[in-house]
């Protein structure tokens, strides 16, 4: 018998296993799903007629609720994590040069009152579909096949990322939507986890509400298949704006849309690349928008250098991000000796950099020691004092 046919012994054995009246989880979950509702509370919760189901109105409320729960935990235990300078997570900061990036244009408590505006609005359109789209009879609505739910979340995942690719570049190439509804959402220059659903609130319904309600809609999606697609989402949308690049994320496993791909898009001249979210980055790959972390990281080193020597040859962004490219008159015998000197300016200011950096962190070190010295000094000389007058 050939390793092949061990494995699918095996995975047969498992399922059928799973499957019958002996496992615990398919014991309860059958319990469950017989447990009846009160005729009051079911009423009240417009349950469809006859519904006999716990477990249907869960996976409702989860499909409601849980994108909900998951965005506040996850942002709140990153942020919290972003302020405790502990080197193991500061080493995975996205390397931006922040002196050259405007601070944030909005406060965390203006924040705060955006996303749960988002979140209202996002929980009663929920509520609307569930109570529109629930079947006439509870027994019509059976949990999806393992397969079936992957198959589905797959093609959703891909219709999101193709709303979202299109409405997100139009909102930056048309003047007017981004004046009136985008220009919130880059008020965060520099990115962080509870802004990831800062957004204008017409903005955030269309953009994010309804381009994530329309794929479950139009695969008719099981509440609890429903439920774990909109968390997927959102978990992947926060870990964009959390500011770090997690080695462990999946975003980093399958392609590169992970936080250090949309953090350029925050960046002042990054605006009219990275268009893709959550999940992808084909659109922008097929459009010619993908500007990687390595193209971006060599331009903020560039543009220094040449600020420093008041020469200017990259394009230039207005504040609606579309771009205007400034032409320079040197020859091409000029063009190539500038283009070494400033190759070898800026192998040296990374260098330097790279020095000043750990220096920093080694006068830091040596700060705290003397501090501790000096403080036992201080001690140490009152207690002598003391001891002085005592005698």
């Amino acid at each position: 018998m050939s390793s092949l046919d061990t494995i699918a012994n095996v995975t047969e054995s498992v399922q059928s296993w799973l499957l019958s009246d002996d496992h615990w989880v398919n014991r309860g979950s059958r319990k469950l799903y017989s447990f009846p509702v009160h005729p009051f509370a079911a009423k009240v919760l417009m349950l469809p007629p006859g519904s006999p189901s716990v477990s249907f109105l869960i996976s409702e409320l989860c499909m409601i609720f849980a994108p909900v729960a998951f965005y506040w935990l996850y942002s709140t235990f990153l942020f919290v994590l972003s302020h405790m300078n502990l080197t193991m997570v500061e080493i995975h900061r996205i390397p931006t040069n922040q002196p050259m990036r405007t601070p944030n244009k909005v406060t965390v408590r203006k924040v705060l009152y955006a996303v749960a505006l988002q979140h209202i609005v996002q929980s009663i359109t929920a509520l609307v579909i569930v109570v529109i789209t629930r079947p006439e009879n509870v027994e019509d609505w059976k949990m999806e096949s393992p397969l079936l739910v992957v198959v589905k979340l797959g093609v959703a995942s891909v219709l999101l990322d193709t709303y979202q690719y299109w409405m997100h570049r139009w909102a930056h190439t048309n003047r007017t939507l981004y004046r009136m509804f985008h220009s919130v959402h880059h008020e965060l220059t520099v990115p962080f986890a509870f802004g990831a659903l800062y957004n204008h609130p017409v903005e955030g319904f269309v953009m994010d509400t309804i381009g994530s309600g329309v794929p479950s809609l139009l695969l008719n999606m099981h509440p609890w298949t429903s439920a774990l697609f909109y968390s997927i989402a959102t978990l992947k949308t926060v870990d964009d704006h959390c500011g770090y690049s997690w080695p462990w994320s999946p975003a980093a496993l399958f392609n590169s849309n992970g936080a250090a791909y949309h953090d350029i898009h925050h960046w002042g001249k990054g605006r009219m690349y990275n268009f893709s979210q959550p999940f992808y980055t084909f659109w922008d790959h097929l459009m010619g928008t993908e500007y990687d972390s390595a193209m971006a990281r060599k331009k903020l080193l560039r543009e220094k250098l040449e600020a420093l020597d008041g020469v200017k040859r990259e394009s230039d962004t207005d504040e609606t991000g579309s771009v205007s490219s400034v032409t320079t008159s040197l020859t091409k015998e000029e063009q190539a000796a500038t283009n070494a000197a400033n190759s070898a300016k800026l192998n040296k200011f990374v260098a330097e950099e790279s020095l000043r950096h750990r220096k920093v962190r080694a006068a830091e070190s040596e700060g705290s020691n003397q501090s501790r010295v000096h403080s036992l000094t201080r001690i140490s000389a009152r207690l002598l004092e003391q001891n002085i007058k005592g005698r």
